[in-house]
Formats: structure tokens, sequence, C-alpha cells
């Protein structure tokens, strides 16, 4: 039930419109993060590795993203 809150915010977020800001994200991170990683143990590793190649290149475009948004906002 509480697990599925930061995922379901985080599609509706993207898919509907914004009703999340990032920085509340990380909450959410931190409580999906083991249900994410048990399900993924159990895939095959071709699909692991999808999974942390996917995860890397989100986060460097989150990070990307957010010192954009800094250097903006510093102007």
């Amino acid at each position: 039930g509480q697990a599925a809150v930061p995922v379901v915010l985080a599609v509706f977020s993207i898919v509907v419109q914004p009703s999340t800001q990032p920085r509340y994200w990380i909450a959410g991170s931190l409580a999906a993060a083991p249900v994410v990683a048990f399900a993924v143990s159990r895939t095959a590793p071709i699909l692991r590795v999808a999974v942390v190649l996917v995860t890397l290149l989100a986060s460097a475009k989150t990070v990307r993203d957010e010192g954009t948004s800094a250097r903006r906002r510093r102007r």
C-alpha cells in the first residue's frame, strides 16, 4: 500500500500533470528503492543491466537539469 504511493505520484506527475517537485522525490526514492531492488533481483541478468543503465541515465539527466536550473536562478 504505502510503498506504491511514491511510484503512483511519480507516474502521475510524468504522465498527467507535474504534481510533485524533484526535491520531494528523495523521500519517495528511499521508500521505493528496496521494493524495486527486490523485484529487479528476481529478473534475468540482462534486465538488471538495463535497469542500472536506465537509472544512471535518469540520474545524470536530473543532475544536469538541476544544475541548469540553479544557474538560471543565480543570474
